[in-house]
């Protein structure tokens, strides 16, 4: 079963460069400050436009996440249904962090990252994994992440959005050594 629908996803759901959310973003990072800019050119007069190069940021940041975005539907439309079911994803390989999807397998698991090489680990090599709330120093809104122990790898992980992690989680439990999963203690 091939997941290309967005059904039943909130809004936290989405990465930043899925539609939904790029379009939130272009609303509040782009639509409000031009309101605002306007409405202080007005009050401040013809003086105040030398502080409008700010504004070139988001313009800059909506345009990056709407390539990023691009690619990452072109590699999901690349996949067919008898591959797995594809999740949108953030993954760790070594030292690289790239956005990409994550294909749940028959009995493997495959990142396909936009920057970087496919890489598919069957689960019956995964010795350990830790599901955490936090990836890479930075928090996780909306979306579970997962760093898995495997010997041959230094570091490798995903986060995907919460709308899948149930599904994500009872599919790793099936498919590993032990079954198990360790959720990240709290410090209280």
């Amino acid at each position: 079963m091939n997941m290309k629908q967005n059904g039943g996803r909130t809004l936290l759901d989405h990465w930043l460069w899925e539609p939904p959310m790029l379009r939130a973003f272009v609303i509040v990072a782009i639509a409000l400050p031009v309101f605002a800019c306007g409405v202080l050119l007005v009050a401040i007069g013809p003086n105040g436009f030398h502080a409008l190069w700010f504004m070139g940021f988001a313009p800059a940041f909506g345009f990056g996440y709407g390539f990023v975005g691009k690619k990452i539907a072109r590699i999901r439309d690349g996949i067919p249904p008898e591959e797995g079911v594809v999740i949108p994803g953030l993954m760790v390989r070594g030292m690289i962090e790239a956005a990409g999807i994550v294909v749940m397998g028959k009995d493997s698991l495959i990142f396909r990252p936009v920057a970087g090489e496919r890489s598919e680990t069957k689960l019956s090599e995964i010795s350990f994994i830790r599901e955490v709330s936090c990836f890479n120093g930075s928090v996780l809104w909306g979306k579970t992440g997962f760093w898995f122990r495997i010997p041959d790898h230094s570091r490798l992980a995903c986060a995907i959005p919460k709308s899948y992690a149930e599904r994500f989680r009872a599919w790793l439990s099936e498919g590993t050594n032990d079954g198990f999963i360790t959720k990240a203690r709290k410090n209280k």
